[in-house]
């Protein structure tokens, strides 16, 4: 009898670690799959995005983006939950690696980004120091 219950317990815990291993493998394809959605969404609107930097940093003829460099983030309130989300998205101008910035927008509650809530998170700047 005690060998039942030894044998019933530890396969009651190798199927609870089962499914908390199985729910994160789903979470993290869900990120994965969302994330490409992002991408879409950002590529599909890159012309407003580009006049926007454009507009912000008068010497910028050309912008290339980084589109592996996409980070999701809280956007910081002073609270313990944050007031929402927020994407940033790096990359450079007129073909030089040394002008580099950031772009952040707010995300809607369908996890996209409002064109509407653009800024510069990193202004547009020449990395001096490496040639020193």
């Amino acid at each position: 009898m005690q060998k039942k219950r030894v044998v019933l317990v530890l396969i009651a815990i190798f199927l609870v670690l089962a499914g908390i291993g199985g729910t994160k493998k789903v979470v993290e394809m869900r990120e994965t799959a969302q994330k490409e959605r992002q991408v879409a969404f950002l590529k599909a609107h890159e012309k407003e995005m580009t006049e926007y930097i454009k507009k912000e940093a008068k010497d910028v003829r050309k912008v290339t983006y980084n589109w592996n460099s996409i980070n999701v983030g809280v956007v910081g309130n002073g609270t313990p939950w944050g007031g929402g989300k927020k994407i940033q998205i790096f990359g450079y101008a007129n073909a030089e690696r040394d002008f580099e910035f950031r772009l952040d927008m707010e995300l809607d509650e369908k996890i996209f980004p409002k064109l509407s809530t653009m800024e510069l998170g990193q202004k547009v700047y020449i990395d001096e120091g490496r040639y020193e």
